[in-house]
C-alpha cells in the first residue's frame, strides 16, 4: 500500500502457501516456476525437450529459454550445451515474449535446436552456460542506496549453467526393414519425372528424382535407379531445399541423373523405390514412383550403317562427274571477306569468345574442386549485398530485421573467408582468426559489432535506431579494410 498526494494505491493480494520444511508442494507448478535462486536475482535459464525417448534419426527439438527482468549492460554470451551423438540443425530466428513466472514478469529469449541423434544409447545434453552482464541494484529495494548507485555502478557479470536434459535413443527395429533402407526417419513422399519422353539414341536426358517431407533432409541417401543396359548412366547430382518453419525440419531433396540411350525402341526406366521408418506409425514405409517410358529413334549406338553394293565402275563414274574447274571458279568469285576490317574484328571476337570460355570453365573446375576458394571470392559481394538490404530494412523502420540482416553479414564474411562453418562462431573463434592473419587491430571494433548485434536479439527494446545506423556505416568502412587485407 503507498499514500501518495492524498490517495492510497494498493496492490491485488497475493496468495501464498506454507508448507514444513522438506515436503514438497502439491501444486505441481511447472518449470520455469521451480527455477533456482538465480531467479531470486531477476534472471534464470531453462532448458527442455519435446520428447525425452527417440528413434534414431528422429527430430528431438532442444528449447532454451533465458528470463530476465534486470536490465543488461552488455550482449550476452550464449554457449550452447555439448550436442555430441547429434545432427544439429539450429532452428532461427530466436523469440522475444513476455511471461510471468510466479507473479513477476519477465522478458524471455527463446532459442530452439532441432537434434536427430546418430546412434542409440542414452545421453546427457549438458556443458552449456551464458554470462551476462546486469545491472547492481535489487528490484525489491527499490528505495535502498543502491537504487541511485545504479546509475554509477558497473554491473555486476553473472554466469548461469544451463541445466543439463537427459534423452534416450531407441534403435530402429530390425522387424520388417526392407533392404533399401538407408536410413531416413519422418515422413516423405517421393516422385521422378524426365525432361524428354522422345528422343534419338546418343541424346542425353535427365532423370530427377525429388523426395519431399518432414525430417533430416539433408543426410537422405539416393534411392537407386534402375536403367538397365539399354542406358548409359552418368553421375548423380544432389541439391536440396531446407524449411523450418514451425519448429519442424522439412523440405525437398532433388537426385539429378544424365541418362543416355543407346538402343532404339520403347524404353522403360524402371520405379525407383525408397523406404523410410516412421515414428509416429512405429513401422517401415515403402515408397516407389511411377514408371518412365520413352520412345528413343535412330541407330544402335556403335552399329555400322549397311554398305552400299557399289561396283568399282560406278565409282569411278562418280569421280568423273565432279566438276573441279567449276567449283574452283566459284570459289574464286566468291566475295573475298578476308580483305575487309570487319572480317578480322569479327575473328578476334570470335577466338577471344572461345579463349575466355576455356578459361571459364577451367576457373569453375577449379572452384569445384576448391569449395575454399569459391567460398573466398563470394565473401566481399555477398557481404556489400546483406549490406545494402540491412540498409533498405533499416530505412523501412524494420530495425530488428536490420540488425538480424547485420549479424548475418559479419558472421558470413568472416566465416567464408576463412572457409568455416558460420554457424556457433565465438567471438573467441573470430579474435583467434584475426590474430593468425596480424589483423589485431580489427579485432575489437568486429567483437564490439558482434556484441551490438547480440544485444539486438536479446534485448531489441534497448537498440536505438541512430545506432543502428552508425554500426552499419562503421561496418561498412570496415568490410573495406578488411578485404583489402585478406585479399
Amino acid at each position: 500500500r503507498l499514500n501518495y498526494n492524498g490517495k492510497i494505491y494498493q496492490t491485488q493480494p497475493i496468495n501464498i502457501e506454507v508448507i514444513p520444511a522438506g515436503q514438497k508442494s502439491s501444486s505441481g507448478s511447472p518449470a520455469p516456476q521451480s527455477v533456482p535462486g538465480s531467479a531470486g536475482q531477476g534472471i534464470f535459464v531453462e532448458s527442455f525437450v519435446d520428447k525425452n525417448t527417440a528413434y534414431v534419426n528422429e527430430q528431438i527439438t532442444y528449447t532454451f529459454r533465458f528470463y530476465r527482468r534486470v536490465r543488461l549492460l552488455s550482449n550476452p554470451d550464449y554457449q550452447p550445451p555439448d550436442f555430441s551423438g547429434f545432427w544439429v540443425e539450429d532452428l532461427p530466428p530466436p523469440r522475444n515474449y513476455q511471461t510471468v513466472v510466479n507473479g513477476q514478469r519477465y522478458l524471455v529469449t527463446e532459442i530452439k535446436t532441432a537434434l536427430f541423434p546418430t546412434a542409440p544409447g542414452s545421453y546427457n545434453i549438458s556443458g552449456g552456460r551464458l554470462l551476462c552482464q546486469v545491472e547492481d541494484f535489487n528490484p525489491e529495494d527499490f528505495w535502498s542506496d543502491d537504487f541511485f548507485r545504479q546509475f554509477f555502478s558497473g554491473g555486476r557479470q553473472q554466469q548461469l549453467k544451463i541445466p543439463a536434459v537427459s534423452v534416450r535413443i531407441l534403435p530402429l527395429p530390425e522387424e520388417g526393414k526392407p533392404q533399401n533402407f538407408s536410413g531416413a526417419v519422418g515422413q516423405y513422399q517421393i516422385s521422378a519425372r524426365i525432361d524428354k519422353n522422345k528422343i534419338r539414341t546418343g541424346e542425353a536426358l535427365n532423370l530427377t528424382i525429388n523426395i519431399s517431407g518432414s525430417g533430416n533432409i539433408k543426410t537422405l541417401s539416393q534411392p537407386g535407379i534402375s536403367v538397365g543396359s539399354d542406358f548409359r548412366q552418368f553421375e548423380t547430382v544432389s541439391s536440396y531445399n531446407i524449411n523450418k518453419e514451425g519448429g519442424k525440419v522439412s523440405g525437398t531433396k532433388t537426385f539429378q541423373t544424365v541418362l543416355i540411350p543407346e538402343n532404339p525402341g520403347e524404353l522403360i526406366i524402371q520405379p525407383v523405390t525408397f523406404s523410410y521408418f516412421d515414428p509416429a506409425k512405429r513401422q517401415y514405409i515403402q515408397l516407389s514412383s511411377s514408371p518412365q517410358r520413352i520412345i528413343v529413334e535412330g541407330p544402335a549406338l556403335g552399329a555400322s550403317s549397311p554398305a552400299h553394293p557399289a561396283s568399282q565402275p560406278k565409282v569411278e563414274i562418280l569421280a568423273d562427274i565432279r566438276y573441279l574447274q567449276e567449283v574452283k571458279r566459284y570459289f574464286l568469285d566468291f566475295p573475298q571477306y578476308w580483305k575487309n576490317f570487319w572480317f578480322y574484328l569479327l575473328w578476334i571476337l570470335a577466338n577471344a569468345i572461345v579463349g575466355l570460355a576455356f578459361f571459364y570453365s577451367r576457373w569453375q573446375e577449379k572452384l569445384s574442386t576448391d569449395p575454399g576458394s569459391w567460398r573466398r571470392l563470394r565473401a566481399y559481394p555477398r557481404a556489400k549485398k546483406y549490406l545494402q538490404m540491412a540498409k533498405k530494412l533499416l530505412a523501412t523502420k524494420k530495425y530488428s530485421e536490420a540488425g538480424q540482416m547485420l549479424s548475418r553479414t559479419i558472421d558470413e564474411y568472416i566465416a567464408d573467408k576463412f572457409n568455416i562453418s558460420a554457424e556457433g562462431l565465438t567471438n573467441k573463434t573470430v579474435e583467434t582468426l584475426l590474430l593468425n592473419k596480424n589483423l589485431s587491430r580489427q579485432i575489437e571494433p568486429i567483437i564490439k559489432l558482434r556484441d551490438f548485434t547480440a544485444l539486438l536479439r536479446f534485448a531489441p527494446s534497448q537498440i536505438k535506431p541512430s545506432e543502428l545506423k552508425e554500426n552499419l556505416e562503421q561496418w561498412s568502412k570496415l568490410l573495406k579494410m578488411l578485404e583489402k587485407e585478406l585479399r
